[in-house]
């Protein structure tokens, strides 16, 4: 059993697929940890982390409002 976490850059047009044996935090950390930008994610709770770093901008997701 695991996840599919979905990695999208639609400035470059990239969409990245990425599985994880885990929903917790740790499947994010390695994929994330050089991330500079705009994060758009559904406000689940392993984003917060990222989103609280000077370089990211946490920004909402309207299917989610």
């Amino acid at each position: 059993m695991g996840w599919y976490w979905v990695y999208h850059s639609p400035l470059d047009g990239l969409v990245m697929m990425g599985y994880q044996p885990t929903r917790g935090a740790a499947a994010t950390t390695e994929m994330l940890k050089s991330f500079k930008g705009y994060l758009q994610s559904d406000g689940y709770g392993v984003y917060e982390k990222i989103g609280q770093r000077a370089e990211v901008t946490p920004v909402a997701c309207w299917a989610h409002a």
